[in-house]
């Protein structure tokens, strides 16, 4: 009878034990769970994704590339000195446009003017208009760290020296007028003030 009492204790501490366990495991696997969530949401407020809402600035003139209105036939200027609804944009995956990818470097993206939902795109003189409603080859550009061309790397947006390529080769430039163009030639200056292709972006949630 002894023996039998004893062998009830041990089963019912056995499986006491194995309880706590799974109660465990189910918190730490919770907690793992709100870790990642966590982990991925802050990911989102560091780095580019398609799907994030930017704005971009000229370092050298300190105003951001707007996309006008059809008043003003859809131009891009660097005139505003802040930022507005018509100064942000979409960073579209053109394969995909629902996407919400990482964007690193050296990733085709198109780029949608979030009041128009019009698409930035450079013309065959350089000129750079935000008129395009749909995505073709003159409407897709990359962006790299400054001064390199160097692919599969993460964007920081929020003060990192980029610039953006558009897709027949040129950059877009500060040329000394307000009137944005795409027309200048690789850069590998790393210096911002001193590479005229240099541009940083403000991310918004």
């Amino acid at each position: 009878m002894k023996i039998y009492f004893n062998f009830l204790l041990i089963s019912a501490f056995s499986i006491f034990l194995s309880s706590c366990e799974k109660e465990e495991l189910n918190k730490e696997a919770e907690q793992s769970s709100i870790s990642s969530a966590t982990l991925k949401s802050t990911e989102k407020t560091l780095y580019l994704y398609y799907g994030s809402v930017i704005s971009i600035r000229s370092p050298h003139t300190d105003r951001y590339v707007t996309g006008a209105w059809a008043a003003f036939n859809y131009d891009a200027w660097y005139v505003t000195t802040s930022v507005g609804a018509y100064e942000k944009f979409v960073v579209v995956d053109p394969s995909n446009p629902s996407s919400t990818s990482q964007v690193l470097t050296g990733s085709v993206i198109a780029l949608k003017n979030q009041v128009t939902g019009r698409y930035l795109v450079r013309e065959s003189d350089g000129d750079v208009n935000c008129d395009r409603t749909t995505i073709g080859a003159w409407e897709k550009w990359q962006l790299f760290a400054l001064g390199n061309t160097i692919s599969g790397y993460g964007i920081a947006p929020g003060g990192q020296p980029l610039h953006l390529r558009s897709d027949a080769g040129p950059y877009l430039n500060y040329n000394g007028v307000y009137d944005a163009k795409a027309t200048g030639v690789f850069n590998s200056n790393t210096a911002p003030v001193n590479n005229p292709n240099c541009i940083d972006l403000q991310l918004y949630l």
